[in-house]
């Protein structure tokens, strides 16, 4: 269910040396994390792997009608974010169809400062200014 904001990346030689493996950017640890997998081995369990198994974490009751309606350029977003670990299950929180570039964002900028803190440091999201679809909510500023 990459719809939430999980992304796929083939490794160049950014994350060491394992280039040629995919990595995957999950919207509930924003870490990337080695699939053990190549790019051929990523469309063969895409076509044919058990993505219930995969993704089980991330459906709630229902997913698969707020997803189907999706464009490519579209994902969801969830809030409490789903690295908080506040917040309950999906089914309880706030959803919203966003632009996927928006998801993309939001979990570099999650991913980039909650880096900076101490691990257990409670934190504020701050989310103004103008979306890419120029609305507003777009992304702002995280601080401790």
């Amino acid at each position: 269910m990459i719809a939430l904001g999980g992304f796929f990346a083939l490794d160049g030689g950014a994350f060491g040396d394992s280039t040629g493996q995919v990595y995957y950017l999950g919207p509930d640890t924003l870490m990337w994390d080695d699939t053990g997998m190549t790019y051929s081995g990523l469309v063969q369990f895409a076509a044919r792997g058990d993505l219930a198994s995969y993704y089980e974490k991330l459906r709630w009751p229902g997913w698969e009608h707020e997803v189907r309606p999706l464009s490519g350029d579209q994902g969801i977003y969830v809030y409490p974010f789903l690295c908080a670990r506040e917040g309950g299950p999906i089914s309880a929180r706030s959803r919203a169809v966003v632009p996927m570039l928006e998801l993309w964002r939001l979990d570099l900028l999650l991913q980039h400062k909650l880096a900076q803190l101490p691990p257990g440091t409670a934190f504020r999201v701050s989310l103004e200014g103008e979306a890419t679809d120029g609305t507003s909510n777009g992304l702002g500023s995280l601080s401790p």
